[in-house]
């Protein structure tokens, strides 16, 4: 999974809520030229080192504060990424434009395209990389938000072999550290700033497409659904979940992560229809826990299961629970 597909749902809530709250008189809103000469990306070091730059644009500075504060807080929560924020006199389809053939060129994959003359959503793919670009208008300017960041998984096309190199560092970094805690179904997981319950994993060939008479069917052989609820720490009234977090385990050793299409779809569809939360429905837990589910695309030879609980730090990713799913129980759709 890229960059939080739940986490463009979030860029896209703070920055519609910035366009509304920076037009009140007590907003001070500042912006600086971006300096040429530093070249045409957003950084020149980092995740969005590599991302066009649009000609003429300015740094929000007002804004590229209250970015830093989010990505500061999505920190606790799993990883994140960077953000940046931008404006310009030029139309929004002037940028839309720029960015589909600038990021072509740079060797992007485009994976989401929603725009229009009032504003846009773009995302992209490159190696490990995931960009994203929310546009809007305020006061006859067009604000730019790109955030970018690594991706944790791709969905399971997934069991790709690690090089030899990768594994022999990851053993060895592996040695130096306690293992992670391990519990099982029905247990309180506390991770970072939450508390999971992970229920009974069952197991589906097909899912009902939310009010229609149809059907998504897995590419790999069957969905792995996990329900689970999870509650975020008192003190953080902001505690959210990113689909990032979850590693699905099958008794072979092969991961699957959550994709972009069973995070948007199959996951809400399945949720809605059961009366839980999950999707971009759990963006926020407190006061009170919320339900969710996990759905995963895997192969049909995948019989047992373990959840495993992932972070970044310090440029690595690290597992900070494991929990035993066991074998998940066969399960069927109301036709």
């Amino acid at each position: 999974m890229r960059l939080i597909k739940i986490f463009l749902s979030l860029l896209l809530c703070i920055f519609v809520a910035s366009l509304s709250s920076s037009c009140s008189p007590s907003a001070q809103q500042t912006s600086s030229p971006v300096d040429e000469e530093e070249g045409k990306t957003t950084q020149k070091e980092g995740p969005c080192a590599n991302i066009p730059l649009y000609p003429g644009a300015a740094t929000d500075e007002l804004r590229e504060g209250q970015a830093a504060e989010l990505m500061t807080q999505l920190e606790a929560i799993g990883p994140s990424g960077e953000m940046h924020v931008y404006t310009t006199g030029d139309s929004i389809e002037d940028v839309h434009s720029f960015y589909r053939e600038a990021m072509d060129e740079a060797g992007w994959r485009l994976d989401l395209e929603m725009g229009s003359d009032e504003g846009g959503l773009y995302t992209w793919q490159k190696d490990d990389l995931s960009a994203q670009l929310v546009t809007g208008k305020e006061k006859g300017q067009t604000v730019l938000l790109v955030g970018c960041g690594i991706m944790l998984g791709k969905g399971a096309d997934k069991a790709k072999e690690t090089p030899e190199k990768s594994k022999e560092d990851a053993d060895v970094a592996e040695e130096e550290e306690s293992p992670p805690p391990q519990y099982v179904v029905g247990d309180q997981v506390p991770f970072r700033s939450g508390t999971w319950i992970f229920e009974e994993p069952e197991a589906l060939d097909r899912i009902p497409v939310l009010f229609e008479k149809e059907y998504y069917t897995p590419e790999m052989g069957k969905y792995v659904v996990v329900p689970y609820t999870f509650q975020g720490a008192e003190e953080n009234e902001t505690a959210g979940v990113d689909s990032a977090i979850y590693r699905l385990v099958d008794q072979q050793g092969r991961e699957y992560s959550i994709d972009t299409d069973l995070w948007n779809y199959e996951i809400n569809s399945l949720s809605m229809e059961r009366d839980r939360g999950g999707g971009m429905m759990l963006l926020w837990s407190n006061p009170e826990p919320k339900e969710g589910l996990l759905v995963f695309d895997v192969p049909s030879d995948a019989n047992t299961f373990q959840m495993r609980m992932i972070y970044a730090e310090n440029n690595r990713i690290k597992t900070g629970a494991i929990i035993d799913l066991g074998e998940p129980k066969e399960s069927q759709v109301d036709s």
